[in-house]
């Protein structure tokens, strides 16, 4: 999967010949983990002769992601699975300093080769996996599509709406959560409302600067900013 560069293979849409084919001498992601059971068909639309493939389970997709996860950090000595609840608790408490150090421990352990080869997608990788197996412990989103931020999580206190940019400003990254509402279909939750904006330096391979706003009711904000030094 790492080699072809698949990481997010949920809701993904496929014809018959790829869930049949099985030439060992070209497999193909995707084709594996259907025979395998990692994937399932969740929708076939007759018109399209195209079939919706998932994970079947939450225990399965965890697993799946937290080897893949694994794979893609080298292998390292900590257990990638502790590092996303470290995160867990460091956003229940409301301590982004701590986020960040996560995400900074988690990018430092990338083998040096594969980041310079393949920083950007190293990166998309890395981010959506971390938020994907966080979503096993808190509710946890990750999306790619234009118009929805990064990374939504929730907590019992907090909201966060998260946006990352590579070798981009963290003030960029803040202004698109705020100007694009990511936060507003919350408006009238009781939770606090929390906007992070993050830069990644591909040459420093670690957070370069973060901002974060809170909101309370009808969207006031209040910025906060920090170096990430």
């Amino acid at each position: 999967m790492k080699r072809h560069q698949y990481f997010n293979v949920r809701a993904i849409r496929v014809s018959q010949s790829k869930l049949s084919a099985f030439d060992y001498s070209r497999l193909d992601p995707i084709t594996v983990l259907f025979q395998t059971g990692y994937l399932t068909i969740t929708e076939y639309v007759p018109e399209d002769n195209l079939y919706t493939l998932d994970y079947p389970n939450m225990e399965v997709r965890q697993s799946l992601e937290q080897n893949l996860l694994a794979d893609y950090l080298d292998f390292p000595l900590e257990d990638p699975l502790a590092r996303v609840v470290n995160l867990r608790n460091a956003l229940r408490q409301k301590n982004l300093e701590e986020v960040i150090d996560i995400f900074n421990a988690t990018f430092a352990s990338l083998p040096y080769d594969h980041w310079r080869q393949e920083n950007e997608h190293f990166f998309h990788a890395l981010i959506h996996l971390t938020f994907s197996l966080l979503g096993v412990y808190i509710q946890s989103e990750v999306h790619t599509a234009k118009g929805r931020c990064d990374a939504l999580v929730q907590t019992d206190k907090y909201i966060y709406a998260f946006e990352f940019k590579l070798d981009k400003s963290a003030a960029e990254a803040l202004r698109q959560i705020e100007e694009k509402g990511y936060l507003s279909p919350w408006a009238d939750s009781p939770k606090e409302r929390i906007a992070v904006g993050v830069s990644f330096s591909s040459e420093e391979k670690r957070v370069e600067s973060w901002e974060a706003s809170v909101s309370v009711r009808q969207y006031a904000s209040t910025p906060v900013r920090q170096d990430g030094s």
